[in-house]
């Protein structure tokens, strides 16, 4: 298999003046890029780092950044990005930090790297590079932690080129070079093979434009394809209105990360781009299931269709296969996809069992592939004893008229009983009552007790729900019987 530094080459070769990258301050064409890489992986051999290394990254300097990773999978260095405020993942033998500006130096070993590096000015002594070895540790890609300390997933650089492939159905990008730009970053899994998919196909990636920059990189340099979060699409929507903005040259708008729900989509594909297509997936596994935003809005709980070479399955407590459309707990076959953590060997044999990741989400998989998803194992609520998905919960309040967003959670109330409670965005003239009495008609057992008027539903940066933060917001809300409104 070719590696990810061939195609690089070939764009290099058949499109040198061509841009490779487009960041705030400047544009590196793939000519520069190839250049740049040779350069950095001579520096990095050149301060002592081996195949095998890991070095872990800070970077403003999006093209040094870029650069330092290809030169580091060049070299058979494995690389690990960090945020500006993301602590690094515990458990991993790290050989260097790389910054370029100043940054907390409390490793073991830190260099600084300058926009000399890509010049050859420290690659004196270095030794010559070898091709590279598709069966080492090319790239390291946190979890985003939600559930605790941050699992760290190792791929070799052939795992990252079968993902890269396998985005490619999953996106459905338009043929030839096209404007990508990810507002998730390269340091998640989706964004990162984003990078990989946008160079290896000679497209022009643009990085650096922080969420309020984004709508002018978007309308100034009329980019075709968007990747986005749900949360990062929301603020996306509101700056766009507030700009009176459009984006006409965008053909296609990726969502990842979280659900997206029916109306987030409505309002995307009216206002931001007609062609809205919903990904599914995971850090570890990658792409499982995809489908354009017109499936998501008949289907409000699927996540899309399950991608060719992908196999899901629902399963008992037992772990016996479920028939189609039975609900159960889901598990993954990818082949040849990463089988642990680099960083935590109890979560992995967990995770990853006979050839299966579990990532713990709750679901079914109908007769025709469409995956649906109702929730994750550890989000169910309690509902006096009984065990509910928050999507189910989620869907129903969704089918009610001008209902923008709902999150369902647990709650407490005055007896001490856990129940279901909803949190709602949404017109002030919707009825609770009627809105309480609509849910137990079609749930029954299940219907939320409690209701909850807000602005925003709480949300990490990838869309999920912050449930915990909404339980502390129902106390201080129900105590006063504020925007509150009893299932009675």
């Amino acid at each position: 298999m070719a590696s990810f530094f061939d195609y690089l080459q070939f764009q290099a070769r058949s499109r040198p003046g061509a841009p490779a990258l487009v960041h705030p301050t400047g544009v590196v064409e793939y000519a520069r890029l190839v250049q740049g890489s040779l350069a950095a992986a001579a520096n990095l051999a050149g301060n002592g780092l081996k195949p095998g290394d890991i070095a872990a990254i800070r970077m403003r300097d999006q093209e040094l950044h870029c650069s330092v990773i290809c030169g580091a999978m060049l070299a058979g260095i494995t690389t690990l990005s960090l945020g500006g405020q993301s602590a690094r993942p515990r458990g991993l033998d790290v050989a260097a930090f790389l910054y370029d500006e100043k940054a907390d130096t409390d490793w073991p070993r830190a260099l600084q790297v300058s926009q000399g590096w890509l010049k050859g000015e420290h690659a004196a002594g270095s030794r010559a590079l070898k091709a590279p070895a598709h069966d080492g540790i090319a790239r390291i890609i946190c979890t985003s932690g939600t559930t605790g300390q941050q699992k760290a997933v190792p791929f070799t650089e052939t795992q990252l080129i079968e993902r890269v492939w396998r985005q490619v159905v999953g996106q459905r990008p338009h043929l030839g070079p096209c404007r990508a730009t990810s507002m998730m970053g390269i340091m998640s899994g989706v964004g990162f093979t984003n990078l990989m998919l946008t160079l290896m196909t000679g497209g022009a990636l643009f990085l650096g434009w922080d969420q309020a920059r984004s709508p002018d990189a978007l309308s100034l340099y009329m980019l075709d394809r968007l990747l986005a979060s749900p949360m990062q699409l929301t603020r996306l929507l509101k700056a766009a209105r507030e700009r009176h903005a459009s984006f006409p040259s965008l053909n296609s708008l990726v969502v990842g990360g979280s659900h997206v729900s029916p109306q987030l989509v409505r309002q995307a594909q009216a206002e931001i781009c007609r062609n809205l297509i919903c990904l599914y997936g995971s850090t570890e596994v990658g792409v499982v299931a995809t489908a354009p935003g017109d499936v998501i809005v008949r289907n409000p709980s699927a996540a899309g269709y399950v991608v060719p070479g992908v196999k899901v399955e629902a399963v008992d407590t037992a772990g016996k296969a479920l028939g189609p459309g039975e609900e159960g707990f889901l598990r993954i076959h990818v082949a040849n996809a990463p089988a642990r953590y680099a960083n935590d060997e109890e979560a992995g044999r967990t995770a990853f069992r006979d050839g299966w990741f579990y990532p713990g989400d709750i679901g079914r998989v109908a007769e025709d592939g469409l995956l649906f998803v109702s929730g994750r194992d550890a989000e169910r609520l309690n509902a006096g004893g009984v065990k509910v998905a928050p999507g189910l919960v989620e869907d129903a309040v969704h089918e009610w008229p001008n209902v923008a967003d709902v999150a369902a959670f647990e709650h407490l109330n005055d007896m001490g009983v856990s129940e279901i409670a909803v949190a709602i965005v949404g017109d002030a003239k919707i009825d609770a009552r009627a809105l309480l009495q609509f849910c137990r008609q079609h749930l029954g057992t299940a219907a939320p007790a409690r209701l909850l008027r807000v602005r925003e539903i709480p949300r990490n940066e990838t869309g999920k729900i912050d449930r915990d933060r909404l339980q502390e917001m129902a106390k201080k809300a129900f105590a006063k019987n504020a925007p509150a409104q009893p299932g009675s």
